[in-house]
């Protein structure tokens, strides 16, 4: 994470192979007097042409300075390149089908009703694998790590990690695989953002859904969902429950209350007070002065540099 800073062009012609895949995030104020905002942008130009994943985030009206709205994105960055990992110990046949990401990492694709995979109750669809007995095969390819699982004996060993979901995309937009992987590994709320909703409030239950939820939730944008006009609308499922709409989900007593009825979630009190009294703390001040506004906490950068600001 580069936070108001550069990489100077020509220190390498090539990533080494250990950091091929890298991830990267910059971070600038628009007005730095120091360290200009171009030069963050050269860098991301620079790193991304070295192929590796480059997240850029332009803060209007920050300066040389560390702004308290990089906390979330920075939160949301570890928990996205380092997402959450456990270790299981599963008799063998595993009873998981596996496949290889584009990224080249080996995933569990579907888990068989019945088998040890399923009876260990900690593997789901989406995991990816780390380690095998206790051996590093996060990069190694499909075939090493099959070739690892068939050597296994009686029983093994594994390190996993659960990819968190993407939080700020419309749920629409997902491929229909997406969206089953999504319903069947954990909690599904969708937030209609539809013109009376997002007037109603929708972006801040978007936020308050993100911060009171575990990181494996599934939080995001949906389409209309009717009842206009009782909004915001939130749509909840997943978990093994039938999806439904709630309506009317405009304080965060009643997302609370939400959260316990449908998922069993007891939210953290500090994390609630600090939402509910933001003059308290300063970056939830700040954040919520930038949404009263109407400016953007942060701008991801996903594609390019230009013109992704607002």
């Amino acid at each position: 994470m580069a936070i108001s800073t550069w990489f100077p062009r020509g220190i390498v012609d090539e990533p080494t192979a250990a950091n091929a895949k890298l991830p990267v995030m910059l971070c600038h104020g628009e007005v730095d007097p120091i360290a200009k905002v171009e030069w963050s942008r050269k860098s991301f130009d620079y790193l991304s042409q070295l192929g590796l994943p480059c997240q850029g985030n332009i803060y209007p009206g920050v300066g040389h300075e560390f702004a308290v709205m990089e906390v979330t994105d920075i939160r949301e960055f570890i928990q996205k390149v380092a997402p959450p990992a456990y270790a299981v110990t599963v008799a063998k046949p595993l009873g998981a089908v596996m496949v290889e990401t584009d990224d080249g990492f080996v995933q569990v694709k579907d888990v068989k009703v019945g088998s040890n995979a399923e009876s260990s109750g900690k593997i789901q669809s989406g995991d990816e694998i780390v380690r095998v007995n206790g051996k590093l095969v996060k990069s190694a390819g499909f075939e090493a790590v099959m070739a690892e699982l068939v050597a296994a004996e009686g029983e093994v060993s594994l390190n996993l990690q659960r990819p968190i979901p993407d939080r700020d995309i419309d749920f629409s937009t997902l491929s229909d695989e997406e969206q089953a992987a999504r319903y069947s590994r954990t909690g599904v709320l969708k937030v209609c953002s539809d013109g009376p909703c997002t007037r109603q409030g929708a972006k801040n239950v978007v936020r308050w859904l993100k911060d009171l939820t575990p990181a494996e939730f599934s939080v995001s944008k949906c389409g209309c969902t009717g009842n206009c006009g009782n909004g915001p609308n939130v749509v909840v499922g997943g978990k093994g429950k039938e999806e439904k709409v709630l309506y009317g989900r405009n304080t965060v007593g009643i997302v609370v209350k939400m959260l316990r009825e449908e998922y069993d979630i007891e939210t953290d009190p500090k994390m609630v007070n600090q939402i509910m009294n933001p003059a308290k703390d300063a970056s939830f001040g700040v954040r919520d002065e930038l949404v009263r506004q109407g400016i953007l906490a942060s701008i991801t950068i996903r594609g390019s540099f230009e013109g992704n600001r607002v």
